[in-house]
Order: C-alpha cells, then sequence, then structure tokens
C-alpha cells in the first residue's frame, strides 16, 4: 500500500485568519468602549444580538440581562407601543432615522435619550436593526432650566419682567384690555437692613405667595421689592388691588417676631388705541404706584393722565437740579432750636431750599427726594454744609448749626474727612457744628456706623439721631451708637394731644434722655398747647413752626437773636 502525503504551508494562512481575529477584537473593544450607547437587534425575532457597555450603563441592565431577549421582556410593558412604532419606522426607512426617547432604569429612573437607528445586514446574511443612543439627560434639564429662569425669577419662582411684558403683549394683541397693578413693598429695605438679606430673602418669598393666592392671576417680580399682577378683567383691578394691598398689611414672620411693612400699588388699564405693545400701560401703572407711595403708602390708586405730566415734570426737575447747584438757585434757610424753658433760641437747623427760575418755591418734599434718587444729594449736602459753616462763623453769639447728613453721604468713607476739610476752611469750631442722622443709615452696617460717629466725636462735632420713633427704633441704639442728643419725630408730637401711645412715647424719650443725660428734641411743635405739654414732660429743647419758621438768616439778626452784622463786627 502506497500512502501518499499532502502538505501545504499554513504559515501565511494562519497569519492571516489572526490578523482578521485580532482586527474583530480590535473592532470589538473600539466598539464594547465607545462612549455612545450600541446595540444590534434581530429584526426577524426581535431579540437583542449585541449590546455595549455604554448600553449597560445607560439601561441599567448587564450584557447578560439584555442579549436573546425581546424588548417587552427587558423593559416596562407601558414603553412597548412606542417602541414598536420606532421600529417599524426604522425597518421601513432607506436610511437611519433619529428620534428623542426615553428609557427606563430597572430602578425606575427615566433618563432622555437622543437615538439613531438604521436598518442593515448582518454576517450571517439576516437583517439587522442597529442603535446609536446617547443619554442627554443632564443637557436636557440644563436646558430647561435656562429656559425657566429665562422667563422667571429664581428667588420667587414668579414670572420676571421680560415673560410678564410678553404676556401683557400677548393679552393685548389678542384684543384685550387688561389691567396691570404694579405694587411696591414700603419698607422692605428696612428689612435688609435689620435682619440680613437672607432674611429678606425670605420675606420676599413670602410676600410673592400671598400675592399670587390673592390675585389668582399672572404675577411678575419685576425687580427688588416690586410686583405686578395682570388683571384680564379689568374691572376686577381695583379689588384685586385692595385685596393684595390687605393680605400685604398683615405681619410677616421673621425670626420669631411680627414685622410689617405694608405695600403701595398702582393700577392702569390698557385703553383702546393705546400702543398695542404693554410698554404703556405697565409704566402707567408705575406712574400710579409713585403717586400711592407719596399720598402716604400702604394705599393704591388709578393712573390719571395728569401722574404723566407731573412724571414729564419731575424729569425736567431732576435735570435742572443737577445745574441748579451751579447757578446758584440753591440756597440755604434756618430754623431755630428753643430752650423748652426759657424759650431762648440756642441753635439753627440749616435746611436747603430751591428758587426755581420758572417753577419758583420747589418744596423740599418734591426736590429731596430726587436728589437722593438721582445721585445728586452729596453734592447737594455739601453745599448746604459749606454755607452753613460759612454763615455761622460769622454769628454772634457763637450758636451752633445743625446740618442733616444724607445716607449717601454716610456712605461714603471720606466724610469725615471732607467735613474737617470745610470747617478748617471756613473757620467754624467744631464744637459749634452738629450733623443730624437717621437711624436707617447706621443699622445697614452698625460697625462702620459706629465708626464714622466715633471719628465725628472726635472732631469735636457733635452728632443727633434725628427722626427717633420712625422705622424699627430701639433702645439698644443707645447704648450703641454714641449719639449727643436724640429728636422725637413730629409726628409724635402732632399727635399726643389725640393719641395716648404718641403721648406715652415722647414722656418715655424724654425720660430716658433725662436718665442718660441727654438732650431731647421735640420736632414740630406747632401750637402752645404742645410747647405746654413739653414744657410739663420736662423736654430740654424745642422746634417748630411755633417756635420759628425757617428764614434767611438776615431775618434773625435783629438783635434779639442774633447782633446786627455791624455789631458783630465791632463787638
Amino acid at each position: 500500500m502506497t500512502v501518499v502525503s499532502i502538505l501545504r504551508d499554513a504559515t501565511v494562512r494562519r497569519a492571516l485568519q489572526a490578523e482578521r481575529e485580532a482586527s474583530r477584537a480590535l473592532t470589538d473593544a473600539i466598539v464594547d468602549n465607545m462612549p455612545a450607547a450600541i446595540y444590534a437587534k434581530n429584526s426577524a425575532s426581535d431579540r437583542y444580538v449585541f449590546v455595549n457597555r455604554a448600553f449597560e450603563q445607560l439601561s441599567g441592565r448587564t450584557k447578560a440581562e439584555i442579549v436573546g431577549k425581546t424588548w417587552g421582556e427587558i423593559f416596562p410593558l407601558d414603553d412597548l407601543a412606542e417602541y414598536r412604532n420606532y421600529t417599524d419606522r426604522a425597518m421601513a426607512a432607506v436610511g437611519p432615522i433619529m428620534l428623542d426617547r426615553t428609557i427606563t432604569r430597572p430602578d425606575g429612573m427615566v433618563r432622555q435619550i437622543e437615538a439613531t437607528k438604521i436598518k442593515s445586514v448582518g454576517p450571517d446574511g439576516q437583517t439587522i436593526l442597529l442603535g446609536f443612543a446617547q443619554d442627554v439627560t443632564e443637557e436636557r434639564e440644563a436646558n430647561e432650566r435656562l429656559a425657566y429662569l429665562a422667563h422667571h425669577d429664581p428667588l420667587t419662582g414668579l414670572l420676571n419682567r421680560t415673560r410678564f411684558g410678553e404676556i401683557v403683549d400677548d393679552c393685548i394683541a389678542s384684543g384685550g384690555t387688561p389691567a396691570v397693578i404694579c405694587l411696591d413693598l414700603d419698607r422692605f429695605k428696612i428689612v435688609n437692613d435689620l435682619y440680613g438679606h437672607a432674611a429678606g430673602d425670605e420675606f420676599l418669598v413670602e410676600a410673592a405667595q400671598r400675592i399670587v393666592t390673592t390675585a389668582r392671576c399672572p404675577v411678575a417680580r419685576l425687580g427688588g421689592d416690586e410686583f405686578a399682577i395682570l388683571v384680564a378683567d379689568s374691572e376686577t383691578a381695583g379689588r384685586i388691588a385692595r385685596r393684595t394691598i390687605d393680605t400685604l398689611a398683615r405681619p410677616f414672620g421673621i425670626r420669631d417676631r411680627g414685622v410689617g411693612i405694608g405695600a403701595s400699588a398702582g393700577v392702569a388699564i390698557h385703553q383702546a388705541g393705546d400702543a398695542d405693545d404693554g410698554d404703556l400701560v405697565l409704566r402707567n401703572a408705575d406712574l400710579a404706584l409713585y403717586r400711592a407711595k407719596n399720598d402716604g403708602r400702604n394705599q393704591w390708586c388709578f393712573f390719571e393722565p395728569a401722574m404723566d405730566d407731573a412724571a414729564r415734570e419731575r424729569r425736567q426737575v431732576e435735570a435742572d437740579l443737577r445745574s441748579a447747584l451751579e447757578r446758584g438757585e440753591i440756597h440755604v434757610e434756618y430754623q431755630p432750636l428753643a430752650d423748652a424753658q426759657t424759650g431762648r433760641i440756642i441753635s439753627f437747623e440749616a435746611l436747603a431750599r430751591w428758587d426755581h427760575p420758572r417753577l419758583g418755591r420747589i418744596a423740599p418734599a418734591m426736590f429731596i427726594p430726587i436728589a437722593e434718587e438721582s445721585g445728586i444729594m452729596p453734592d447737594l449736602g455739601r453745599l448746604v454744609l459749606e454755607i452753613a459753616a460759612n454763615e455761622a462763623v460769622t454769628w454772634s453769639p457763637e450758636l451752633k448749626v445743625a446740618v442733616n447728613l444724607s445716607p449717601a453721604q454716610m456712605d461714603d468713607d471720606g466724610i469725615v474727612a471732607e467735613i474737617g476739610a470745610i470747617l478748617k476752611q471756613s473757620g467754624l469750631s467744631p464744637t459749634r457744628l452738629e450733623v443730624e442722622v437717621t437711624e436707617g443709615m447706621l443699622i445697614k452696617d452698625t460697625a462702620r456706623g459706629i465708626r464714622l460717629l466715633t471719628e465725628l466725636r472726635q472732631l469735636g462735632v457733635s452728632v443727633a439721631m434725628d427722626d427717633f420713633g420712625t422705622g424699627y427704633s430701639s433702645l439698644n441704639y443707645f447704648r450703641t451708637f454714641p449719639f449727643d442728643k436724640v429728636k422725637i419725630d413730629q409726628s409724635f408730637i402732632r399727635d399726643m394731644d389725640e393719641n395716648p401711645q404718641s403721648l406715652a412715647i415722647v414722656q418715655a424719650v424724654i425720660g430716658l434722655g433725662r436718665g442718660l443725660g441727654m438732650p431731647v428734641v421735640a420736632e414740630g411743635v406747632e401750637t402752645s398747647e404742645q410747647l405746654d405739654r413739653l414744657r410739663a414732660e420736662g423736654c430740654d429743647v424745642v422746634q417748630g413752626y411755633h417756635i420759628g419758621r425757617p428764614a434767611v438768616i438776615d431775618s434773625f439778626k435783629n438783635g434779639a437773636v442774633l447782633d446786627h452784622p455791624k455789631m458783630a463786627a465791632t463787638g
């Protein structure tokens, strides 16, 4: 028997096979480790034949739990109808289809995914469905958050100004005649100053909730402590404004204390023939709000066309005030302060007055707030101090002169140096100058307030607390801040004959001043009866129209209060 052996060199074939296997292993490793979730399904059996690691992570399941099973055996049946719909679309399509869908993990977490599906052919010739998915949950949530913030206030969750304006525009464009209510919290700044901004934020959130509950209409926070309400049925706007003011008048709970601040509101109704956007009705509501606050706060009013004229005049006054300082239109009048027991004039308070060339005398109650809001107040305050110092240095006898420091001046770290420079330039002794400050200037930064008042007293200037009894007056102020004098707000003096509470406050402050050795000044004394009562209570100093109205200083240089100029020069 003959045996024939045929030998073939398999080196090349085995090398090629090894190369193919290595290439396949590399491909499998690449696909398995790709960040995109990839899977393949047999279209005939609808069973998974491959998933990579990213798909495991996305689905929350292992390969063993997925491969060889159908969708319905793995995922909740609630999603089955949707799954079959987009699977049928992919099988019928010529190319890839893209879709947004969700996938539910075993722990119940739902993930948002973007998927691409495409029909293909496997190595064995069978039709397969390839899928590529990307988890976009965080991206979608971030985009939704950005979209939300674009239209909502992040603190209160209310609409913001932009979105509110769009809703007003839409309402007008649809033929409506909506009303807009602008609301402003009356004394919110004091809450921030007393309790801090964290408490202020809590306050705003509660205020927003009250407004939404009461109004039951779209509500926006326009900024700071200002809110707006859109009332589609304008006939109900007045009632909603009144109810909202009432609900905001109730005390707010802050750090176990009931704090009341109140609110004011302005109401404007879109009129046929007005512009088709909401800017005008918003502006009119804001003008009505400004009127309500000027009329006493904690109230509301409707917009009237005359308010627009007043607003234009106010803007003109602001523009004129900027140049009034340079034109010499601002001058100073002096109101006397007297010893309550003897009636003798002991000092003067310097008060700014403005004679407008066209409008005549403009009330301080109008131009002082404008000066504060427009940033003119530091220049105005400096001018009054310079005029008062240069005038007082000529007086005989050498009475004191008092000037008011505005919040803007107190915010300037250089205010003490500025006062010292003015005193030096004028030659007025610091002991003859008294500065009046209100509690609101001090409580927002107690340490800074103590430092400034201490520096002023070291300079030789005396310090008086003005308008005591308004705001959140506290006996702690007398222990904390270095005051030389306290002035009782005129509202208590005006009401003390009719209001027992006002009288009790006046008596308490006078008694406190006596105990601390601190002179007490009663402001707003307008009748002899008020003066007699204050004398009986032991008040030290009085000021008001009954004592003397503000006037140019020459009217007091009569030899009885101040010497005549010639007498002072020769004496």
